[in-house]
This record gives structure tokens, C-alpha cells and sequence, in this order.
């Protein structure tokens, strides 16, 4: 498990920093033309997983946010992760059906 940064060409020369929070977690802060730009990279813990491990990985992501400056463009990608399953319930919406999807911690995709 863990998660990372590729960076090809000219794009390396342009790293400020690089931060690896821990093995589901790492920042790097990248200049750019009108202000900086920060990717977290993230690898999310699934709904299966203990309560204590889902809370410290989501208190570890905000920490991680509130020390990125206000100026910079932040961009959250990676894996979230998110167990899915079929709702009972079909929605028909005009002529298109769709279907919820929902975690067991009850978010809804």
C-alpha cells in the first residue's frame, strides 16, 4: 500500500516540495505560471475498515489542508475508495433510471 507522484519532462524542475504524510497520504506543492499549485494524493481507507483507522485518516487529510496556503490551487486526487452497493429502491427521474449507490457509513453516489 501506499501512494506517490510521477512527474515527467519539465514538470520536475518545477517542485517546491514534496511531502510524504504517511502510507496513505503525500502532498507536493508544484510553481506554476500565476500562483502555486498543491496536489494531495490520497488513498482512502474503505467503509470495512475500523472506525479508529477511517477518523485518522480523514483528521490526517484535514491537517494536511489547513497547512496548504489559501493562495495556492489545491487539487484532492487519488483513490477514495468507496465500497458500493445497490439501493433497494430504483429512482426513475423523466425518462432515465438511475440508481443510488450508498455506503454502509451512509454516503450516497
Amino acid at each position: 500500500m501506499g501512494n506517490g507522484f510521477i512527474l515527467l519532462g519539465r514538470i520536475g524542475g518545477n517542485v517546491i516540495g514534496f511531502e510524504a504524510i504517511n502510507e496513505r497520504l503525500c502532498k507536493i506543492r508544484l510553481k506554476s505560471k500565476y500562483n502555486n499549485l498543491t496536489l494531495i494524493n490520497i488513498y482512502a481507507p474503505t467503509d470495512d475498515k475500523t472506525d479508529v483507522a477511517r477518523e485518522k485518516f480523514y483528521d490526517d487529510l484535514q491537517t494536511v489542508l489547513d497547512g496548504t496556503p489559501k493562495s495556492d490551487t489545491l487539487i484532492v486526487l487519488g483513490d477514495a475508495n468507496a465500497k458500493l452497493g445497490k439501493e433497494d429502491v430504483y429512482n426513475k427521474a423523466g425518462s432515465i433510471l438511475y440508481m443510488n449507490y450508498r455506503t454502509e457509513m451512509g454516503r450516497c453516489y
